[in-house]
């Protein structure tokens, strides 16, 4: 069904169903960058709800009790509509991945988590 956020102008809320696939007139991409139970930062790690980051993660499981919640996400428009046709056409196998917590040198910030999604790039089209 329909995504519903919250933001301090009210509710935004639609269908990802109804999203027409390709066209230059689609919203970026929504990546889930934070989540937070009861106003608290969930931390990366075995024994946590999110093994992986937020933005890598297939599913997040919370108990019953961990019933308050929320989601920071990130609209991705770092690549101009009208530019993906153009980028995919020279690198086919192109992918965007986000590094939550990160600033311009993203490399030297989160080196696991780079190199990791580096190598996972690497393995994939050697």
């Amino acid at each position: 069904g329909r995504l519903f956020f919250g933001t301090p102008e009210g509710m935004i809320y639609f269908d990802p169903q109804q999203l027409a696939a390709g066209g230059s007139d689609l919203p970026p991409p929504l990546v889930f960058t934070a989540l937070e139970v009861f106003n608290r930062l969930v931390a990366i790690g075995n024994d946590s709800p999110l093994p992986v980051a937020i933005s890598e993660a297939q599913a997040v499981r919370l108990s019953h009790r961990e019933d308050i919640f929320s989601l920071t996400f990130a609209a991705l428009d770092y690549i101009r509509p009208e530019h993906r046709a153009a980028i995919l056409a020279l690198f086919p196998q192109a992918t965007i991945k986000v590094m939550p917590d990160c600033g311009h040198w993203l490399h030297a910030q989160r080196p696991q988590l780079f190199n990791g999604i580096v190598g996972r790039f690497l393995d994939a089209v050697s």
